[in-house]
């Protein structure tokens, strides 16, 4: 299922840095949508945020709700 409204955009290079602090790599988008492609060494599939037009949140799907969710518990505390 997917989540909109959990990301704002403004976060997604300071969600990117966290991830590759803990070993993603970041790929380049494919698409008008995408807004951020990242790959762990552990995981065959990206992980994908997308954006509507005029959206001011990422769209996350599957897996991505719990990272997400990590990273702005672990950012609210700083």
């Amino acid at each position: 299922m997917a989540e909109r409204g959990l990301l704002h955009l403004d976060k997604v290079d300071a969600f990117a840095a966290w991830l590759e602090a803990r070993g993603w790599v970041r790929e380049p988008t494919k698409g008008i949508y995408e807004v951020l492609r990242m790959r762990s060494p552990e995981a065959p599939a990206p992980m994908i945020l997308f954006a509507r037009d005029r959206s001011r949140h990422a769209t996350t799907q599957g897996g991505t709700h719990r990272l997400v969710r990590e990273f702005i518990n672990e950012t609210r505390l700083q």
